[in-house]
């Protein structure tokens, strides 16, 4: 940590009945003090023994290069739709979200979210969602690792995800259990990055474990891997033709997956130097 971080410790705290839990990156706040700001250096989010009923988490706007962010050891369950009031023009929620990424950019930084349960059983329910216009990363990521979902969405991306300089995307070592799995409805584009599905268990009732909607591109040397899953369902949905995932340089993985239902992947993919 630089002399001049910032240090944030948040522990054994309970979330109940609409409460919001957030943590807004430099430029994520207009007119107040963030988290990360011109004026700080990286940023260390600790979070963990968090017990949520009904609450949700937030993290967003942008924090500077070498900031680690991480969530661990904690339970959050959502009954009802939740108010979300977190940035200016939101709304209640439908969707009973537990842990938001909200316009999250992360520069050479790392968000960790591991052995952490996250279940809704509000109806059309996503666990973690995605919104605001991008999810950008800049080196470093995000990883969900050793989590459970529980929902009929395990995770909902209404945003565009970009991963660029070797950043990575992984959801890894999890249970899922949910009708739909990893939803990414806008597009997904990566340079020399990875979008990692790998190790994880469960059950779905509709949908793929990995949905790509919208663009899916991967570009100079990038990965998409979905490896060593044992799921009840598909595996992967990418764009239907006319569109296409488009590998360019690029690696498309699949392998060691175990499971049921007769298709293991639909769409498709257009390779170019791949």
């Amino acid at each position: 940590m630089a002399r001049d971080g910032v240090r944030i410790v948040v522990q054994n705290v309970s979330l109940r009945n609409g409460a919001v839990l957030y943590v807004m990156g430099g430029g994520g706040l207009r007119g107040a003090v963030a988290a990360g700001s011109n004026e700080s250096g990286p940023v260390e989010l600790s979070v963990c023994n968090v017990e949520a009923l009904n609450g949700v988490l937030v993290l967003s706007g942008t924090f500077p290069a070498g900031s680690v962010l991480t969530v661990t050891d904690s339970l959050l369950v959502a009954a009802r739709p939740t108010p979300l009031v977190y940035l200016s023009g939101s709304r209640s929620s439908p969707y009973a979200p537990l842990l938001v990424l909200s316009g999250l950019r992360l520069v050479r930084s790392v968000l960790v979210v591991s052995g952490v349960a996250l279940v809704t059983v509000v109806t059309g329910g996503r666990t973690v969602v995605v919104d605001g216009a991008v999810l950008e990363l800049v080196g470093g990521g995000v990883a969900l690792d050793a989590a459970v979902f529980g929902g009929e969405y395990a995770l909902y991306a209404s945003a565009r995800v970009v991963a660029s300089g070797g950043a990575v995307l992984r959801v890894s070592g999890s249970q899922v259990y949910a009708a739909h799995g990893l939803v990414f409805d806008i597009g997904v584009e990566a340079n020399a990055s990875a979008v990692v599905v790998n190790d994880n268990a469960g059950a779905l009732t509709d949908g793929a474990l990995l949905v790509l909607r919208g663009s899916a591109s991967f570009v100079s040397e990038s990965w998409l891997s979905v490896r060593g899953n044992s799921i009840s369902g598909r595996l992967l949905s990418v764009p239907p033709y006319p569109r296409s995932a488009d590998f360019a340089q690029s690696t498309l993985t699949l392998h060691r997956n175990a499971g049921s239902g007769p298709v293991v992947m639909d769409g498709t993919v257009a390779l170019g130097g791949a």
